[in-house]
């Protein structure tokens, strides 16, 4: 079985009905190969959250196990997609003079900065800081740097979640021998794999229906504006996120359990009055793609896909500018 292939990514996605193991090559430069996918119940967990250690261990032991036998890849890293009622979003922005009234990469990371400093109890973590805008003076921007002023702004969309959930989930996958680069809130994830540019730009909602859980994420005008995860118990939630909807919201899109998105369509098109479809996984993707069109695996295929197009392990001077780079493309970024 081969083990530490480059241009290898995993992508976990814990559901409230299944667990699901994506394994995809990503070396080519138009599309992933999906290689292995595995999957099995989550009995382990309850509303996205380990439930039972021994349990949520064996749930990802067996898809993890499933899809290294599909891909014949040893599975280490992997990028995990979690989908519970403790994931809480905010929309912060950062604001700093401009040092000689031109922005400089300075200026930028002091803006970040101040966009991160949102109050944080300890049971509480960051998951997620993604740019939606920067703003020089009055004018709205994709490129500060360079541009004269006195006043730059940066706005983000700031994902927390419950620091013991996450570490419960965490340490379920290093039993297992995985190596979590990354926790990402699913409906992210989802979106990353079932939206397109146009939806995005022109606004989109991204419902990821599970069994007693929806995720929910709203891009509009590119950028994404909130996140969230309701448990049915919630649902009254969403019809107050509904009725707050950017105006220029047109396409929501189901994805998750096909055995309840497909039910969904005639409340989704009464609720939220604007075009509805089924979100699957297809663009992109070469390799066993029959093993993964359907709703179920939007998330961890968005995951694959996030980790192969965004993710970066610089930290050094330029690290801040892959936010702003994969702006430029018209992607988000977390």
């Amino acid at each position: 079985m081969m083990s530490g292939n480059h241009g290898i990514y995993v992508g976990l996605d814990i559901g409230t009905t299944e667990v699901r193991c994506v394994v995809a090559d990503t070396r080519h430069s138009d599309h992933v190969d999906i290689l292995g996918v595995g999957s099995s119940p989550s009995d382990g967990f309850y509303h996205g959250s380990v439930m039972n250690i021994e349990a949520a261990q064996k749930n990802m032991w067996q898809a993890m196990e499933q899809a290294e036998a599909m891909s014949g890849i040893q599975i280490g890293p992997v990028y995990v997609g979690i989908s519970a009622p403790h994931i809480r979003c905010v929309n912060s922005h950062g604001v700093v003079s401009i040092h000689n009234r031109e922005v400089t990469k300075r200026d930028v990371r002091k803006a970040w900065d101040a966009a991160r400093a949102q109050p944080t109890s300890a049971d509480r973590e960051t998951l997620h800081v993604i740019l939606q805008k920067y703003k020089v003076d009055t004018t709205e921007t994709l490129k500060p740097l360079g541009m004269s002023g006195s006043r730059l702004e940066v706005g983000t969309h700031i994902i927390t979640g419950s620091t013991s959930s996450t570490q419960d989930v965490v340490k379920c996958a290093n039993l297992c021998g995985m190596d979590v680069m990354m926790l990402m809130a699913t409906p992210l994830a989802a979106a990353e794999a079932v939206l397109t540019l146009d939806e995005r730009n022109h606004g989109a909602c991204v419902l990821n229906i599970d069994r007693d859980i929806t995720g929910m994420t709203i891009f509009s005008q590119g950028s994404v504006e909130h996140t969230s995860v309701l448990a049915v118990e919630q649902m009254s939630q969403l019809s107050e996120t509904v009725n707050r909807l950017p105006r220029n919201i047109q396409t929501v899109v189901l994805t998750g359990d096909p055995s309840v998105t497909s039910d969904r369509i005639e409340w989704a098109v009464s609720t939220f009055n604007r075009s509805v479809r089924i979100g699957r996984p297809q663009q992109g993707m070469g390799g066993l793609v029959d093993k993964v069109a359907n709703p179920a695996f939007a998330a961890s295929v968005g995951l694959v896909l996030y980790a192969s197009r965004y993710h970066q392990t610089d930290t050094g001077e330029e690290g801040w500018m892959h936010t702003l780079l994969n702006k430029l493309r018209g992607l988000w970024l977390v």
